[in-house]
């Protein structure tokens, strides 16, 4: 996803401002309300079982974003299409989880261990949303779009085992349906749009500790206004 975003920046730096109008160059600014819902696993092998703890939680979240645009080809206001790369402004956090784990030690045989109650404290931070997408003109304003969405979780953890986990990339399938109607006089136009993402499952680990990503998906409406060149 990175080559891919460094791949389209470096076209659309390519043309000069003096020829944007020429280009076919859209600018502008989102606002985003979305609801995601994904399932969480968190499992520790000790010497002698596995504890696994599962939860799953549903959450509503807005944010803005940017995007820039490169009409690929045009043969009128009903037959358009668009490659473009859209960026979240800011961080997405979540509240934070907190549990009471048993830390498993070994007693001096390998036949028996005490479980000692430790209480864990995590909080995940998203940030650097990326979309790269194709836009293509259906009838009357009506468009739909596809696209690839990464972003970067980063897992704040304060755990009584001491485990630690790195951050994770997510990568995600974005499809959307919208409504672009122009403002001639200010030579702008707005947008009303609706996505889904879905995300591909990922895992962290630490140790013998594994905390797994699983079913993330989100369904967002959108209200982007911007500016032709």
């Amino acid at each position: 996803m990175k080559k891919i975003t460094i791949a389209i920046l470096m076209v659309f730096a390519s043309y000069s401002i003096s020829s944007a109008m020429e280009l076919g160059i859209n600018v502008g600014v989102t606002g985003n309300v979305g609801v995601f819902h994904g399932e969480g696993k968190d499992s520790r092998t000790g010497p002698n079982e596995t504890d696994i703890q599962k939860d799953d939680t549903t959450a509503v979240a807005g944010y803005t974003s940017y995007f820039i645009e490169k009409t690929l080809w045009n043969s009128g206001p009903l037959s358009r299409i668009a490659i473009g790369y859209d960026k979240m402004n800011g961080v997405l956090s979540s509240e934070t989880a907190q549990n009471t784990r048993s830390d498993l030690t070994l007693a001096g045989t390998t036949t028996s261990s005490i479980a000692n109650p430790v209480e864990n404290k995590i909080q995940v931070d998203f940030e650097n949303m990326e979309t790269i997408y194709v836009s293509v003109d259906l009838w009357n304003g009506v468009y739909a779009k596809m696209g690839e969405v990464s972003l970067d979780m980063k897992t704040n953890e304060s755990l009584g085992t001491g485990a630690t986990y790195d951050n994770v990339a997510l990568d995600a399938k974005m499809f959307g349906l919208g409504f672009e109607k122009d403002i001639p006089y200010w030579g702008m136009f707005m947008r009303f749009e609706g996505k889904y993402m879905d995300f591909e499952n990922e895992t962290a680990t630490s140790g013998d500790n594994t905390i797994s990503i699983v079913g993330l998906e989100g369904a967002t409406g959108a209200l982007s206004i911007g500016k032709s060149f």
